[in-house]
This record gives C-alpha cells, sequence and structure tokens, in this order.
C-alpha cells in the first residue's frame, strides 16, 4: 500500500514537470495542410508508413524496473501500423483526361517542382506542344509513344492513383510522356473534346478497422535532438510507456509521431497533457480523415 502511494505521489511530482516541460516548447506545428501540387511527391504518403530498425523506439519499464527500449512494443506497433491504410484496385477504371489533376513524374519537376495546375505546366513548359488549338494538334500529342497508359497495352507500367486523405485527385502514375500529355489535356479544355481515358486506378483510404487508434493516443512533434532528449529525460521519470518513429514522406525529416498506448500505465494522464498544452493530435487527425474521406465500406 505505501509502495503504491509513493509511486502515486512521485507520478504526480513528475506529471508537473512534463507540464512544464511541454509549457516552455511553446507554439507546436499542425500537419501541413495539402497542397495543390500537381506533383504526386508531394502527397503525404501514409500507406508507406513503414518502420525502418533504426527510425522506431520504445520505452516502457521491464520486469526488472529498469526503464529501457522495449522490443516486443516495437514488434507490436509494426504490426498494427501495416493495417493503417487499404489500397483498392480497379482494374478497367475510366475517366476523362480533365479529371487527372497530377502526375508522379516529370522532367519539368526538377526546375520547378510547385505547379500548382496541370495547365501551369503546360503554359510554362510545352509552349511548343499547346500551339495550334486544334483538333489535329490534340491527337498529335495523345498519339506520343510516351503516354502509356492511352498507347501501351495495359497502360505500360501507368496507372492511376487517388488519395482519399489528399483531397481525393487523380494522379496519372506515369513513366514519361508528362509534356505531351499536359498539352493535350490543355487543348482538349480549349477545344471542348473529351478525351476518354482506361487504365488501372489504385485508391487509398485509412482503414476504419485498423487497431491503430484503439491502441494508442499519437501525437505530432517537430524533430528537434534537444526536444527529443528532454522528452525521454521526463518520461523516464514519469515511467510512461511510449514509442516514437518519423512520419511517412514528405515529412519524414521533419516530424515524428508519439504513440502512448492506451493501456499503459499514466498513458492517458500524458496524453491530456498533451493536449491541454496544443500538441497536434495526430488520432484526432485520423479519425476526422476516416470519417470524412473514407468511402462507403
Amino acid at each position: 500500500m505505501l509502495k503504491s502511494l509513493l509511486a502515486k505521489a512521485r507520478f504526480l511530482l513528475h506529471k508537473k514537470h512534463l507540464q512544464s516541460f511541454f509549457a516552455q516548447i511553446g507554439a507546436f506545428p499542425t500537419l501541413p495542410k495539402v497542397s495543390s501540387n500537381i506533383n504526386l511527391e508531394y502527397v503525404l504518403k501514409w500507406e508507406m508508413w513503414k518502420p525502418c530498425a533504426d527510425d522506431i523506439s520504445f520505452f516502457k519499464t521491464n520486469d526488472y524496473g529498469d526503464y529501457t527500449g522495449d522490443r516486443r512494443s516495437i514488434t507490436k506497433l509494426k504490426d498494427i501500423l501495416k493495417d493503417l491504410t487499404v489500397c483498392e484496385t480497379i482494374e478497367n477504371w475510366e475517366c476523362e483526361i480533365q479529371d487527372v489533376e497530377g502526375l508522379s513524374g516529370s522532367k519539368a519537376f526538377r526546375y520547378k517542382p510547385d505547379f500548382f495546375s496541370c495547365d501551369e505546366m503546360a503554359e510554362n513548359c510545352c509552349k511548343d506542344f499547346i500551339q495550334p488549338l486544334n483538333k489535329e494538334n490534340l491527337l498529335k500529342n495523345l498519339n506520343w509513344h510516351g503516354i502509356r497508359i492511352r498507347n501501351w497495352e495495359n497502360g505500360g507500367g501507368a496507372f492511376f492513383v487517388q488519395y482519399l486523405w489528399d483531397d481525393g485527385r487523380v494522379y496519372l502514375n506515369n513513366l514519361d510522356g508528362s509534356h505531351h500529355f499536359v498539352a493535350a489535356r490543355y487543348i482538349a479544355k480549349r477545344i471542348n473534346e473529351k478525351v476518354p481515358l482506361r487504365g488501372r486506378l489504385k485508391k487509398y483510404y485509412f482503414n476504419k478497422e485498423s487497431n491503430l487508434l484503439k491502441s494508442y493516443q499519437i501525437f505530432m512533434l517537430e524533430k528537434q535532438r534537444q526536444v527529443e532528449n528532454s522528452l525521454l529525460e521526463q518520461m523516464e521519470s514519469c515511467r510512461a510507456e511510449y514509442g516514437t518513429f518519423s512520419l511517412p514522406q514528405p515529412y519524414r525529416e521533419d516530424f515524428h509521431a508519439i504513440f502512448l498506448p492506451n493501456n499503459g500505465q499514466h498513458s492517458a494522464a500524458i496524453a491530456k497533457i498533451m493536449r491541454d498544452a496544443g500538441v497536434f493530435s495526430l488520432s484526432d487527425y485520423f479519425d476526422r480523415k476516416i470519417r470524412r474521406s473514407n468511402p462507403a465500406q
């Protein structure tokens, strides 16, 4: 009984230190909003959120009373992350060329990676291709062999991609032909010509049956070595179970997620501290995305 009371008193003391620690950090970053950039590289790739051995850690008190890294907790977290997203593949999916609003690759992105529409790219990089604005020139661009989705059997490796946690835009995961594709799209729009396309669509969305949100409260912090070391010290003082793992691209180098087990000792109290301090909640983010953007399942 006395041991339990002492442990509780100790936690309450270190809880105050943890509150002060988060208060000293100040403003916390939020997950950057989705950009209208046409470059697929800029979409947050939650489906590729797969931990590397040197990029994930989990700490807890072991059976000997030592606060240390825990391999079993890391394995559990890795397994749960696998079912965070769903990829629905639709063969022979049909759309119209104006429905495609982004590309996976283009030489143009090397010089200007932030085009905000396919028309902007066409006007800046394809001036020789978009004139004249007539059907003959439209067909000339469409028949370019590099537009595999249209001119190769089974798309020649090209396919469509859609992320429902993005804003639902359709991207062409192309291997070539980006300049002729956006030029054709540009011309077709201006001469009111419909251009049907067909190919494989990979549609990604969050798995509403995932155990991630049932198992953890998840927060996001900016990567700063001093903050990371101080956080470990504070969590160790509280003897709290928690894990860390970098966000997927394109934010891998900037942010990491903090995982607090829902059944962990003191986790609920620490989650409240982080919420009250204004730390960005990835749990809330995932929940909103699941409710607003998932297809009927």
